[in-house]
């Protein structure tokens, strides 16, 4: 919840919000929401987040994107 309550507070800082990312990709606040929280995932909305704020969906939520590291087998 808290990283939730962060990401809020950097998009105010970046002049977004939810509804407005929401409504840039024609879906529900609800929906970017239950994404933030990790109550579903969304690519396509962790990425509108992740470029909103200027950074990569990997950085924001490293859990969602493991990095694969060793060869092949």
């Amino acid at each position: 919840m808290a990283q939730h309550e962060a990401l809020k507070a950097r998009l105010r800082i970046a002049g977004s919000s939810f509804a407005i990312i929401a409504r840039n990709l024609n879906i529900q606040p609800t929906t970017v929401s239950a994404t933030s929280l990790g109550k579903r995932r969304s690519r396509r909305i962790e990425a509108a987040i992740a470029l909103t704020l200027g950074t990569t969906p990997e950085a924001i939520w490293p859990d969602r994107y493991p990095t694969h590291k060793g060869g092949a087998t």
